[in-house]
């Protein structure tokens, strides 16, 4: 526990950490649903 000089770095580290693994997996699944999906929203930029 004395790892944590501030005593909100590591809850803060965590949270930032958290968000951005969230961040990566969701552009991850939402490329993956835009090429799945038909061009019918005019998403003609996304090439395969």
């Amino acid at each position: 526990m004395d790892k944590c000089i501030h005593g909100l770095d590591c809850p803060i580290n965590k949270i930032i950490g958290t968000i951005l693994l969230g961040l990566k997996y969701f552009h991850y699944f939402y490329n993956i649903k835009q090429r799945r999906l038909p061009n019918k929203n005019g998403t003609r930029r996304i090439s395969p």
